[in-house]
């Protein structure tokens, strides 16, 4: 069902990098998601790995994209507001891509911050 496809990288002083997953996601997610939807999310999953935080300001702030930051998090409130992730898909394509598929532990937390309570699960 999903297809591989080279990711781009760009040599930096650390390696090898990650610049752009869009081509994978397009090959993958094309006939679901359009190609603006999968651009921004090639871009917050490249963010995510340099700033390591879920919060939407500091991801706009290291968007590789010629937008304003106020464009770019207004981009990521709208498309977390309307869009609805087929998440099928999505767990799919992570199985596909990950290194090594034998012994996965898969964690859930399912932490609720109104009540401070951690009902975490290893499963």
């Amino acid at each position: 069902m999903f297809t591989t496809h080279s990711i781009h990288h760009t040599k930096t002083s650390q390696g090898s990098k990650i610049t752009d997953l869009t081509p994978v996601l397009e090959q993958n997610f094309e006939s679901k998601i359009n190609k603006a939807r999968l651009k921004l999310i090639s871009m917050m999953i490249l963010a995510l790995c340099k700033i390591k935080t879920v919060n939407y300001q500091s991801l706009a702030n290291v968007f590789d994209s010629s937008a304003s930051t106020e464009s770019s998090l207004r981009r990521i409130q709208r498309f977390m507001a309307d869009f609805d992730l087929p998440m099928m898909l999505i767990s799919k394509f992570i199985f596909i891509i990950l290194p090594c598929k034998n012994d996965l532990i898969l964690v859930l937390d399912r932490t609720n911050f109104d009540r401070n309570d951690n009902l975490g699960m290893v499963l």
